[in-house]
């Protein structure tokens, strides 16, 4: 789907050995928390697993990694069209 949409929030994202850290204005969430929500989110990002996800970054990017997750605001601006992807 192509179209304008608003961010809805930046995370700073930062992925370790012992976990995952999620920031929101200095707020944590998820902080090397028990597999159960690591698990999710690393699903939710196209992965088999946590330990999929943290073997990926381990290899691509070395350990911990940190860096910024934008969240999508999955409304459509008013006015935006959708295109069709070939």
């Amino acid at each position: 789907m192509v179209g304008e949409f608003r961010i809805k929030r930046i995370w700073s994202v930062t992925v370790s050995e012992e976990g995952l850290v999620l920031e929101d204005g200095g707020t944590r969430h998820w902080a090397h928390q028990p597999c159960g929500d690591q698990e999710t989110f690393a699903h939710r990002e196209g992965f088999l697993n946590w330990a999929e996800m943290r073997e990926w970054f381990r290899t691509t990017h070395g350990l911990p990694f940190s860096g910024i997750m934008i969240e999508w605001d999955r409304t459509r601006l008013e006015g935006s069209v959708e295109l069709p992807i070939s």
